[in-house]
């Protein structure tokens, strides 16, 4: 019965132990990633070479001298932006629908210009042997290209049958034209 004891005695001794190193390590292990946490809290999010301290930050109101070197910066870019804007000298026009609706009796012709266009003007020509209808729209310009504001004609200016219709688009020295035909029917 004493060997049991003993036996016993080294058992609980090693748990203990064993008990203990785990509790040290698991301590031990817990500390070092506080410690990281906080490193990592410490350090700026940008690099401390870019970082502007705020006693270097101007909040004063900006000098004549500044606001005159903004001013010309403004008029530069935007005589920059002009100058890359300018047209080609042509222009590609295409008539993307000549739909006759009955419902509203117009005619109704939109086009697509293949150049990112501010400024300008279609002028649209239906022929019809010696009847010609004329109208004029201005150009509007799109996120990659522009159209024709668009020609409504009323069905009653028009007689039934085919009809040539030309749109020719003119901004700054560029221009172009389109040709197409549509026919009237009658109502």
């Amino acid at each position: 019965m004493k060997i049991n004891k003993n036996h016993n005695k080294k058992r609980r001794i090693v748990i203990a132990l064993s008990t203990v190193g785990f509790l040290v390590l698991v301590s031990v292990a817990a500390a070092i990633a506080v410690a990281q946490m906080a490193n990592n809290d410490a350090q700026p999010n940008t690099p401390s070479d870019t970082a502007i301290p705020e006693s270097k930050i101007n909040l004063d109101a900006p000098t004549q001298e500044q606001l005159d070197a903004a001013q010309q910066k403004k008029e530069d870019s935007l005589t920059n932006d002009q100058v890359n804007q300018q047209p080609t000298s042509s222009l590609g026009v295409t008539i993307t629908a000549s739909n006759q609706n009955n419902t509203s009796s117009l005619l109704q012709i939109r086009t697509l210009i293949d150049a990112i266009t501010r400024s300008g003007t279609c002028s649209l020509t239906l022929q019809q042997g010696a009847v010609i209808v004329s109208r004029s729209a201005d150009i509007q310009a799109g996120p990659s290209n522009s159209t024709c504001k668009g020609f409504d004609i009323p069905l009653a200016e028009l007689s039934a049958g085919t009809w040539s219709l030309t749109v020719e688009a003119t901004s700054g020295n560029a221009t172009g034209k389109a040709t197409s035909q549509v026919v009237i029917n009658a109502n």
